[in-house]
């Protein structure tokens, strides 16, 4: 009798994702606003830079949430905001584009400032972002310093009390087209994120 070999194929994993890290953070009230500025680390798997490089739009959110302390009772939370980063290779030039758009939207963030604005860098302006010849030099000068300006409302003046920023940083899985959208939610290569981190705010 034969017996017939029956040969299974796996697929090989996807590559496994790396963790982002917040590095520091400096943050500061000033009138009513918070200027925040984050120090990062951003590698981004084989996957995800691949799917920059096809040209989609990869978006890196910066989570950011206001807490007052209590020392008999749970944190309470008082404001939350988020800074967008988006990264995409822009095909006729080759060209890789930042843009980051803070709280207010409308490019309000900034790369390496608080101000709502775009430092030069070593990068071309692109209306409200910047282009770099290398996904590495992109996400290395982003790293650098993504900053915003926190707007606080009244209800949110800061008094003598203890206060904590808790920052998170993530890849937006809404941002991306549909069809990936889906795999990202299951495929490791795709969970990117750092670790919540707490930092002190003086009032």
């Amino acid at each position: 009798m034969v017996t017939a070999a029956v040969m299974v194929i796996i697929p090989a994993a996807p590559a496994a994702a790396r963790d982002f890290r917040i590095v520091d953070v400096a943050a500061a009230v000033d009138g009513a606003a918070i200027d925040f500025r984050a120090v990062l680390e951003l590698p981004l798997s084989e996957e995800a830079a691949e799917a920059v490089d096809k040209g989609i739009a990869v978006t890196l959110g910066l989570n950011i949430d206001l807490l007052r302390e209590r020392e008999w009772w749970w944190d309470k939370g008082l404001g939350t905001w988020q800074v967008r980063a988006e990264l995409r290779r822009h095909r006729p030039s080759g060209r890789y584009l930042v843009r980051v758009d803070g709280p207010g939207g409308g490019g309000s963030g900034g790369l390496d400032s608080g101000n709502g604005g775009f430092t030069s860098g070593n990068g071309e302006a692109t209306g409200n972002g910047r282009s770099f010849p290398s996904l590495d030099a992109a996400l290395e000068h982003l790293g650098r310093g993504l900053g915003a300006r926190l707007p606080l409302t009244e209800s949110l003046q800061l008094r003598r009390e203890r206060y904590r920023l808790k920052v998170k940083a993530v890849v937006l899985f809404d941002m991306l087209p549909a069809p990936l959208r889906l795999w990202a939610y299951v495929a490791p290569s795709w969970r990117m994120a750092s670790r919540a981190s707490s930092w002190p705010l003086a009032p």
